[in-house]
Formats: structure tokens, C-alpha cells, sequence
């Protein structure tokens, strides 16, 4: 049977964050060395930020649960108009059953209900897939700064080594 749990008590958001950390860490992104993982920078920065937003009542971790299985895990922040997506991951040997569609329309359906806010925002490059949940889409675009030509250069390289590091099926899972 599946189950949403929405997650946003200050108390409670560390362990959800967590709980994503390991689902996340699970799937491909943790074999590529992306996943925002529990002891690494990206995790330590997402428990911050979301355990300050709760705080004020503005952050939700959405958690679809097939019985007792977390099967996707969804991190948000909000304000009084808006519930902004940041990520969301899932089980990938769930991924038959398309866990982050389900977990999306759970979410939608209800937001919609309760009417908390006026626009739910996917913070994402979205493709056709997420594109069918919008009623309209905007570029974003991503800006890099550096603190010196030097920092850009080993940015650069790390990027560059990266990609020839990494095989094309765990980069991209749908290859």
C-alpha cells in the first residue's frame, strides 16, 4: 500500500534528510560519486538549510512509502505563496512502479487539497516527463564564480576528469 508522509518538523527533518542521504546513495548517483550522502559536503549542506527552514515552518521532506518501504524522498522549502522542489530521489529497483511520478502526483494532489500555496515550483531542468505536470516552464541558468583563474582551472579540470571517469551507463541511466 502506499503512503505519503510529509515530514517538517524541525526535529524530525535531520533524520528524513538522512533517510534521502541513503536512498540516494543507493541508485547510480552514489555508484558515479554525486549523491548527496550523510557525511559529505553536499549532505552536511541540505541538512543545514533544511533543519533552518523548518525552524520557521518552511521546509517539508515528502516521503512515499510502499508499506514500510521508503521507495522516494522529496527535500522542499516554502514560503507563503510557494512550495519549491529542490530534489528527489528513489529506490531504483522500485523503478518499474515509477516511484518519483507517484510520489510527485501524491504531492500535487495534496497541495491541491489543502491550498497551502499558490504555485508549486520544480526547481529542475525539466524534461518532457515533469514538463506534463507544469502549466509553464522557464529556463534556469546556472552561473559558476571563482575566486581566482586558478580555482576555475582545477573546477575545470575536475569536471573534464570527471567525464572521461565515468561510464556513460552510470552517468546517464536511461543509457
Amino acid at each position: 500500500s502506499p503512503r505519503l508522509d510529509i515530514v517538517q518538523d524541525p526535529l524530525l527533518i535531520e533524520q528524513a534528510v538522512a533517510r534521502y542521504a541513503d536512498l540516494e546513495s543507493q541508485g547510480w548517483k552514489g555508484a558515479a560519486g554525486t549523491a548527496l550522502g550523510n557525511g559529505n559536503v553536499q549532505g552536511m549542506f541540505y541538512k543545514e538549510m533544511l533543519n533552518n527552514f523548518a525552524k520557521g515552518g518552511r521546509a517539508h521532506v515528502f516521503e512515499l512509502y510502499f508499506d514500510s518501504a521508503l521507495v522516494a524522498s522529496q527535500l522542499t522549502i516554502s514560503n507563503d505563496v510557494m512550495l519549491i522542489t529542490l530534489k528527489t530521489t528513489y529506490d531504483e529497483s522500485f523503478r518499474d512502479f515509477s516511484p518519483g511520478d507517484l510520489l510527485d502526483y501524491s504531492m500535487l494532489e495534496g497541495e491541491f487539497q489543502s491550498k497551502r500555496f499558490r504555485k508549486i515550483e520544480f526547481y529542475t531542468n525539466a524534461g518532457p516527463e515533469l514538463l506534463r505536470w507544469g502549466t509553464q516552464s522557464r529556463y534556469i541558468q546556472h552561473r559558476s564564480i571563482y575566486r581566482n583563474r586558478l580555482m576555475k582551472v582545477i573546477a575545470g579540470t575536475v569536471r573534464t576528469l570527471r567525464r572521461f571517469s565515468t561510464s556513460p551507463t552510470k552517468a546517464n541511466p536511461s543509457t
